[in-house]
């Protein structure tokens, strides 16, 4: 699928649109407005920090998040991701492990 172009966009999204400037880059940004936000994913719902989609958790720091990159735990949902099925959580891998199951994955 390749992108729109700006002007073939409704005329009813554009005139929600406001330009941000990106001070990092000098670039200029462009976000929707409405009057109510888009619903978050239930995953994404509440906390801060950064969010892995692909386990489902959420860390407090990057590095915390570039060592789950590295897990087994993190490889596993990667497969299963790839096979439409949903993630499995920290306490599920740590069963699988003990079991040994994680070889039938």
């Amino acid at each position: 699928m390749r992108p729109l172009p700006l002007l073939s966009l409704a005329g009813e999204y554009l005139d929600r649109v406001e330009h941000l400037a990106d001070v990092r880059s000098g670039q200029v940004l462009t976000r929707a407005t409405s009057a109510a936000p888009p619903p978050a994913a239930a995953s994404e719902v509440g906390g801060a920090g950064l969010f892995c989609k692909t386990s489902n958790v959420r860390f407090e720091t990057a590095e915390a998040l570039r060592q789950h990159y590295h897990s087994d735990w993190y490889r596993l949902n990667l497969k299963r991701a790839g096979r439409g099925e949903p993630p499995v959580s920290e306490a599920g891998f740590e069963a699988l492990a003990d079991s040994g199951q994680l070889a039938d994955e």
